[in-house]
């Protein structure tokens, strides 16, 4: 049901991102299989998903260090959030063929040489248009704390 909910309010047509991401694919020559339905979803889930974590993205996927410090000097937080590692649900790998492609699902070439923007716009588009049509709100803004940096 949520499931449902968030493809509504993020995607026009995800059954068409899809399709998207599979072009990109074809035409990067790449070696990498096509996306499923259920990739997609499964994609956007992890990296909604990690951020309940205090982790590197990296390290929700690969068994974890015993200290808290990576290589780099990274201090990691502890998480309130049970460890879970992100394999079960999708190989690392095709999670890096997921992120590599999933920017082409809003691309639009036809844009490319008026809007400096043509490879993103398209997001912005559907957000707007969802968000005009689906999403009711009242006529009355006020300025609240929750809009205050401080």
């Amino acid at each position: 049901m949520l499931a449902h909910i968030f493809l509504e309010l993020m995607f026009q047509d995800w059954a068409r991102m899809v399709h998207a991401m599979n072009l990109a694919v074809e035409a990067a020559k790449s070696k990498c299989k096509k996306f499923t339905n259920e990739e997609l979803l499964t994609g956007l889930g992890l990296i909604i998903g990690s951020a309940g974590f205090s982790q590197k993205g990296v390290d929700l996927f690969g068994a974890k260090k015993d200290d808290n410090n990576d290589d780099d000097g990274f201090h990691q937080r502890p998480s309130i959030s049970p460890s879970l590692q992100f394999e079960q649900f999708m190989a690392y790998s095709r999670f890096n063929d997921f992120r590599r492609f999933l920017p082409s699902i809003f691309a639009d070439e036809s844009k490319k040489e008026s809007d400096p923007w043509w490879e993103f716009s398209g997001a912005v588009e559907q957000f707007n248009f969802i968000r005009s049509t689906k999403v009711n709100c009242s006529p009355w803004i006020c300025v609240d704390e929750t809009m205050c940096a401080w």
